[in-house]
């Protein structure tokens, strides 16, 4: 599965590459802000983008939306420090396949691209640019984002409401350093 990382940070894009290529996966290209990262989509055709949210020039939302609008089937995970979590409720609403909490737990990071790498093999074809509009008609509907629930030994976590007038009456999700797929 080819790869592109995005991220402002040093630390996480290193750690990524480094467990990205280990699992036997090709890191294509590397960007540090949303406008880097739109043109890198557009030009090398990865099969998963993982996108830091926070970054400069363009962040990782806008960026989101940007490259969904040129292929709506493209895979982007989002990443975020634990004190913006809050912006996984947005990110998921723009079209994000996963949501992943700084800093990586291994584990989940695996599951992950495990996952995207077997939508890869399913669909068969790339989910990008215009091999999307060729495919989408047979290609199945994607399935939701994982759920993320706190694992038994989580020390700090952080959960985030919304109330009706946010538009999800009732809705609380819990992140934590720990998190883990469902």
């Amino acid at each position: 599965m080819k790869v592109l990382i995005v991220d402002d940070s040093e630390a996480p894009l290193k750690y990524l590459e480094k467990v990205i290529s280990e699992l036997g996966h090709e890191v294509i290209g590397v960007a540090h802000n949303g406008e880097e990262a739109v043109a890198a989509y557009r030009t090398q055709h990865p099969d998963a983008v993982f996108m830091d949210m926070i970054m400069p020039r363009m962040n990782g939302l806008e960026a989101l939306q940007a490259i969904r609008a040129t292929d709506p089937e493209a895979r982007v995970v989002m990443t975020c420090s634990l004190k913006s979590c809050e912006m996984a409720f947005v990110s998921e609403d723009q079209g994000a396949r996963y949501f992943l909490t700084k800093p990586f737990e291994e584990g989940c990071l695996r599951k992950i691209l495990s996952k995207l790498s077997d939508e890869v093999k399913d669909a068969g074809t790339p989910a990008h640019g215009a091999h999307a509009a060729s495919a989408s008609a047979s290609t199945p509907p994607v399935p939701p984002p994982p759920a993320w629930t706190p694992s038994a030994n989580s020390t700090s976590a952080a959960t985030f409401t919304t109330s009706s007038s946010g538009g999800r009456s009732g809705t609380s999700r819990s992140f934590s350093r720990s998190a883990r797929l469902r």
